[in-house]
């Protein structure tokens, strides 16, 4: 293993975050019911790697591991690709999923940047990563883990009748959610790697996870949290009026979900501990309007409305602070919004980008070039990558860790980068 650090510029960005810890927007777990390769919306601290449309690898950003570019075997080609963001003073890798269902690995060889063997006949379906680390599904609802040995503990025993589904992951641990709806979960227990009880005749439907913990939405809309840096979290929501939740936003300070009448339920963590006594705080939005999307950065949560407004709470404070609405200029509606550690990119209604917060991690709006259009948003922790219509790319925020446009070779477009997707 080879210590890399980071550049100084790069460091400067993150110096909001503790070194060896660092907070991940919540993701929604990776399943295979519909058969296409699947990876996680991971971010990492500085790099991108993108997909073009011949199957090759454009990747950017810091050297390493972006800038290391794996040989793809003749007559393949990449599908998607994951990001395994490694930490402050060690890099990551990432991990591809190739046309023919096998994997190609690059990177910190430690964090799991060698391409490790799958069973003969196997495909990959999905995989997931935890800083260090990598877990695939494979098409028989097997699983094949990777990387640092002291996160994973290995690929974890499933009963042989049962096969899995979906994966999820923390920063640390990993969580596999069976076809009876039930769980298995493995590494750091202070991560969420400690299989948690579910209630009897309630089984898990969906997994939403932070950098620290689990939340699992069961058969009856209600939650399951578990998981904690500072304490193990074993929690169980009461949900207001028998609502229902359907999708969840977490963070290290808290969770919140949207529920089957549209209002938002939030819970708060306080010091690193969910108030088990706390009756979930309703989001104050406007009379008549409904909630369609949750999710957070670093400092705050951002829901969009129905009417295509969207609207924001600081989430550092025990209760929560009041809503406060967002802006847009021209009043123009929301499609969807990508999150960096301290900053938000909008996607508009005619398809240009508006954003807000702080502008060493992409909170300043990017001038478009004339005549383009923004088709998706990918961020990783320091810096966003647009794809154009055209099947360019727009890159902003931290130059040295990703926020500067690299060169496409001629002829070719852009189909896919890595980073929170949402």
């Amino acid at each position: 293993m080879k210590l890399k650090i980071l550049p100084l510029l790069c460091i400067a960005a993150l110096s909001h975050a503790s070194l060896f810890a660092y907070t991940r927007n919540s993701k929604q777990m990776l399943s295979m019911t519909d058969g296409a390769p699947r990876v996680q919306a991971s971010e990492s601290y500085g790099d991108f790697a993108a997909i073009l449309d011949n199957g090759s690898l454009l990747s950017w950003g810091y050297s390493s591991p972006g800038g290391l570019r794996p040989t793809i075997p003749e007559g393949r080609s990449l599908v998607s690709i994951v990001a395994n963001p490694g930490n402050v003073m060690f890099t990551g890798s990432f991990a591809g999923i190739l046309d023919d269902g096998s994997l190609q690995c690059w990177g910190n060889s430690w964090y799991g940047g060698t391409t490790p063997e799958i069973p003969i006949g196997r495909k990959v379906v999905a995989i997931a990563s935890a800083i260090g680390a990598f877990a695939a599904l494979l098409d028989d609802g097997t699983l094949q883990c990777w990387g640092m040995a002291g996160l994973i503990c290995g690929t974890p025993e499933i009963p042989i009748e049962r096969k899995v589904v979906a994966i999820d992951s923390t920063a640390r641990s990993f969580a596999a959610l069976l076809d009876d709806g039930s769980l298995k979960c493995w590494g750091d227990n202070y991560y969420g790697g400690c299989t948690p009880t579910i209630p009897k005749n309630k089984s898990v439907v969906s997994l939403t996870s932070s950098d620290q913990c689990f939340v699992a939405i069961l058969n009856d809309g209600t939650l399951k949290c578990w998981g904690g840096y500072y304490s193990l979290i074993d929690w169980e929501s009461r949900m207001p009026n028998g609502k229902k939740a359907l999708s969840i936003a977490a963070h290290h300070d808290g969770l919140c979900a949207i529920l089957d009448d549209g209002t938002v339920k939030f819970w708060a963590y306080c010091w690193g501990f969910l108030w088990e006594d706390r009756v979930a705080e309703t989001a104050q939005i406007l009379t008549g309007k409904k909630v369609t999307f949750i999710t957070a950065n670093k400092d705050n949560f951002v829901g969009i409305l129905d009417d295509g407004t969207a609207f924001s709470w600081n989430h550092n404070k025990c209760p929560s602070s009041p809503i406060s609405p967002i802006l847009i200029p021209g009043h123009k509606k929301i499609l969807s919004i990508t999150a960096s550690d301290y900053a938000f990119a909008a996607i508009l209604e005619d398809k240009t980008v508006y954003c807000w917060g702080d502008s060493n991690y992409g909170g300043s709006t990017p001038k478009i070039p004339d005549g383009r259009t923004v088709i998706s948003i990918s961020a990783n922790k320091n810096a966003f990558a647009a794809i154009l219509d055209d099947g360019s790319l727009l890159c902003w925020g931290n130059m040295k860790c990703g926020g500067t446009t690299p060169t496409i070779p001629e002829g070719r477009k852009v189909i896919f980068v890595t980073g929170k997707q949402e």
